[in-house]
């Protein structure tokens, strides 16, 4: 299948196998949200630490907790600050193995697939929005597929056309 100009993901084919890597959905309007979100949280959480360290030696049982979930709150800001800016999933697909990697800065999780028991790959623009409420924690994506007892989906940075192709390009070097 000739590339075509102007992709997100352009196919990259190496040796036995083939690769994509597709850069995180971006907008400036989520991008300032962050940052200004994250300024409000760190002016929360030096005035919550100084009144900690006030309360020293016998802070209380609750703020204790409470600064520890408002921490847990803004790491989870911060990465997904870095996933709108830096992050991007690379996709590859050889050896009879899909491996698809949330990637952010060097970092991330990979996550294995044998071909052989992927079942339905498919795009579909509303069958992702449908999965955002359920899943806005997790991985979202326009391109879905079952495997075992699951469907897992990737793609988030793509357009419906996008995904069509890069649909088409799996199916035919690994016969889903």
């Amino acid at each position: 299948m000739p590339d075509v100009p102007g992709r997100r993901a352009p196919l990259e084919i190496f040796g036995n196998g083939i690769r994509y890597v597709i850069p995180s959905k971006r907008g400036a309007f989520a991008t300032l949200f962050h940052i200004a979100g994250l300024g409000f949280w760190a002016y929360i959480m030096t005035t919550k630490v100084r009144e900690l360290l006030d309360s020293l030696p016998s802070p209380s049982v609750f703020s204790v907790i409470w600064l520890l979930l408002w921490t847990a709150g803004g790491v989870y800001a911060m990465y997904s600050l870095l996933w709108q800016i830096a992050g991007r999933e690379i996709v590859v697909l050889s050896g009879g193995m899909l491996s698809i990697k949330r990637d952010v800065l060097g970092m991330g999780r990979t996550r294995n697939y044998d071909v052989a028991r992927i079942r339905n790959l498919r795009a579909s623009a509303r069958e992702a929005e449908a999965a955002r409420p359920r899943r806005s924690v997790g991985p979202v994506g326009i391109i879905a597929f079952e495997h075992g007892i699951a469907t897992w989906r990737f793609g988030e940075g793509l357009d419906e056309a996008e995904a069509v192709l890069l649909v088409a390009e799996l199916k035919e070097r690994c016969g889903v």
